[in-house]
């Protein structure tokens, strides 16, 4: 059926390793928003997002994540986990 997600219907750890920059950005999204919002909270927000959509918008991003070029960062060594 197009549109429906068919993950777990609980919830799930997630573990995501970001880079310093993209920690940063989501911080400051986090405060655009909110003053209360945390990073995980604006990641769980764009995934749930992300869910509502329909099959071919998830799979596009999923490509578009896949073929964009890395951070400055990422071969730092020093991973941020949200």
């Amino acid at each position: 059926m197009p549109g429906t997600w068919r993950g777990a219907p609980h919830n799930t750890r997630l573990s995501c390793v970001i880079t310093r920059v993209t920690h940063a950005w989501l911080v400051e999204e986090a405060r655009r928003i909110d003053a209360g919002l945390t990073v995980a909270d604006v990641v769980r927000g764009a995934i749930a997002y992300l869910r509502m959509q329909p099959d071919y918008v998830r799979e596009a991003v999923i490509k578009a994540t896949k073929a964009a070029p890395p951070d400055e960062e990422a071969g730092s060594g020093q991973d941020q986990r949200a």
